[in-house]
C-alpha cells in the first residue's frame, strides 16, 4: 500500500505522537511490513457471510465505547484475525461467536486500542463493528467510535498480569471505608455517600496488577 518513503513518513508520524485509527480493512493490508502490523494489533485472516452478530462491549469508560450499551447487535462482515490482539492491547469490544456463524477465534476482540511506538497511539486498532454495511454517517451509534478512538488520555495498557477485581454483575465483597455504599446499574459500579468518590469510571473494569 505504501512505499518506503511513505513508510518512513508514517512511521515517523506515529513515534512524535500522532494517532492512528484503523478501519475494518485496515487489518487487510501491509502484510509484509511487521512494524505495521504491530500497529494494528491484529491482521486479517478470514470472514464468513455477512451477517448479524452480538457484539460484547468490554468498556464503557474508553470514549470510543461509552455511547453504547454492554452489547450490540449489528449487520457487518466481521473478521476473523490471524492473531489475537488481547495480549498487546486493550479490547473494548468483542464478538459472541455464538450469535453467528464463521468466527475461529474463540476469544474474539472486535476493536481495541494501544499505545505504540514513542508515545504513538492506536486507538481503536485495525476493525470496527460498522464498517462493511454501513457509513459512520448511516449510522450515528458506530460513526461516534471512530470518533471517540482519537482520545489521548485513555487506558491502552495490554491486560496481560491484570486480575478483573469486579465482574460487573454484582457487588459481593465491595465495601466503602467508611460511610456510603455502592450503586450497581447497567454494569456500571458507582459510589454514593461518604467522605470520597471510591470506586470506578463508569462502565470501567477494575483490574489490579
Amino acid at each position: 500500500m505504501l512505499n518506503a518513503t511513505q513508510q518512513t513518513a508514517f512511521q515517523g508520524y506515529i513515534g512524535n505522537g500522532g494517532g492512528y485509527v484503523g478501519i475494518h480493512a485496515a487489518a487487510d493490508t501491509e502484510y509484509d511490513w511487521a512494524w505495521y502490523s504491530g500497529l494494528a494489533g491484529a491482521l486479517f485472516h478470514s470472514h464468513p457471510a455477512i451477517q448479524t452478530a452480538t457484539v460484547r462491549v468490554e468498556d464503557r469508560a474508553h470514549d470510543a465505547t461509552a455511547h453504547l450499551g454492554t452489547t450490540w447487535q449489528r449487520n457487518d462482515e466481521w473478521y476473523n484475525y490471524r492473531t489475537n490482539p488481547r495480549t498487546t492491547s486493550h479490547v473494548l469490544a468483542s464478538l459472541d461467536e455464538s450469535s453467528y456463524t464463521g468466527g475461529n477465534m474463540g476469544d474474539h476482540p472486535i476493536a481495541w486500542c494501544k499505545d505504540y511506538s514513542g508515545g504513538g497511539r492506536s486507538t481503536p486498532a485495525a476493525a470496527t463493528p460498522w464498517s462493511h454495511t454501513a457509513t459512520p454517517t448511516s449510522a450515528p451509534p458506530a460513526g461516534r467510535h471512530p470518533l471517540g478512538g482519537r482520545v489521548a488520555e485513555a487506558d491502552c495498557r495490554p491486560e496481560t498480569g491484570y486480575t478483573s477485581v469486579f465482574n460487573g454483575a454484582n457487588t459481593t465483597g465491595w465495601s466503602q471505608a467508611g460511610p456510603g455504599s455502592f450503586a450497581l446499574s447497567n454494569a456500571t459500579l458507582t459510589s454514593q455517600g461518604g467522605m470520597a468518590c471510591s470506586g470506578t469510571r463508569p462502565g470501567s473494569t477494575p483490574r489490579t496488577p
